[in-house]
């Protein structure tokens, strides 16, 4: 029993001191010995525990500060080797790449230029008990480090190759926006690319182009410039029939319909034959009721718009229907039309956008 209690006593002794004993990677001189610049990228963060925040979470928090202090040590590196690349890129012939990337995206995605994270980043933390402070070490060693990255370009040039294929195919076949879509993947993959290239480089200034597929993505840059040239005016519709208001034209309907689905990046073109979506609308309007109230009269009218969505280039229907909506004005019947096309414009807008973004 006396035993047993000694042993007992003998481990509380060695915990209590392991836990208030600082580890090796908190000595400056250590870490520079063991992980030396040269050969390791890292991070090291020292903090307190902050009021309202329970200890757990200020290690969480110190820890994701060494991860970033890490990132932003091999970003530095990599915004000055930056400007080699870009003529580089120049010489090549695929200057306006960034450009493009830009306009895509400029409404969606933003994509940031700089590493996010860190592949087999390893991060160690450490609580003093007594001054309550936080410590955070991070580290990779740059060959582990350039050895994945360069698994990573390949996978990414893979992907972003089989997305312009996919787009080569879609824009052949006619469907344009889904072959935006494919381009858009293909640029998000071409962009890691460029951007683990520059780590690379920047990390391992011995390493061959062939190794991290520069001609290979440079290649691929130009053919996705190329089909981004043949979709930047985006889908071409046309917009043909008439709209009435008791047998007056009234092509305000029509105008209000384009404005709602331009911003979807669409062009609007005079010859059918040209489209890559044809649609018809025919508006009429009739008089519903009138109702007398007092000095007052109010009209009601019905407004309804017959909608067909043809494929440009297959020229098969893709949907055939119809809208209706009631309008009311005390001024005249007219009025109460305006009223009620007003009502029904947006339900159509809403099912031609619909339809030409699946």
């Amino acid at each position: 029993m006396r035993t047993t209690i000694l042993i007992l006593s003998v481990w509380c002794s060695i915990l209590a001191f392991g836990q208030s004993t600082a580890p090796l990677w908190c000595d400056d001189n250590w870490r520079a010995a063991t992980y030396p610049r040269t050969s390791y990228v890292c991070g090291f963060v020292m903090g307190e525990v902050q009021a309202g925040e329970s200890v757990e979470q200020t290690l969480q928090r110190i820890k994701e500060k060494a991860q970033a202090e890490a990132v932003q040590n091999i970003t530095t590196s990599v915004e000055y080797t930056s400007s080699s690349i870009v003529q580089s890129d120049q010489h090549s012939g695929t200057m306006g790449f960034s450009e493009m990337t830009r306009e895509l995206f400029s409404t969606s995605t933003t994509i940031h230029s700089s590493l996010k994270d860190i592949p087999n980043l390893s991060v160690e933390s450490w609580h003093n008990p007594k001054t309550n402070e936080i410590f955070a070490f991070a580290w990779v060693k740059k060959t582990d480090l350039v050895r994945t990255l360069k698994k990573q370009i390949i996978s990414h040039v893979t992907r972003a190759e089989m997305a312009i294929e996919e787009a080569e195919g879609l824009l052949a076949e006619g469907e344009k926006n889904a072959a935006r879509k494919s381009i858009a993947k293909a640029i998000e993959h071409l962009q890691q690319v460029l951007e683990q290239q520059k780590v690379v480089q920047s990390v391992d200034s011995n390493t061959e182009m062939e190794d991290i597929a520069f001609a290979e993505s440079n290649a691929l840059k130009q053919r996705a410039t190329a089909l981004y040239q043949q979709l930047k005016n985006g889908v071409a519709i046309y917009i043909g029939g008439e709209v009435t208001i008791f047998e007056k034209t009234y092509p305000t309907l029509i105008q209000q319909i384009k404005q709602e689905i331009s911003p979807m990046g669409c062009t609007f073109t005079k010859n059918e034959a040209e489209a890559d979506w044809v649609i018809w609308l025919h508006g009429t309007t009739r008089e519903y009721n009138t109702l007398q109230t007092g000095a007052y009269t109010a009209y009601f009218v019905m407004a309804e718009v017959a909608l067909q969505i043809v494929k440009g280039n297959t020229q098969s229907t893709i949907y055939e229907g119809s809208f209706s909506e009631k309008g009311s004005h005390t001024l005249n019947r007219e009025e109460a039309a305006y009223v009620a096309y007003a009502e029904v414009y947006q339900q159509v807008a809403t099912k031609v956008k619909e339809i030409i973004n699946n």
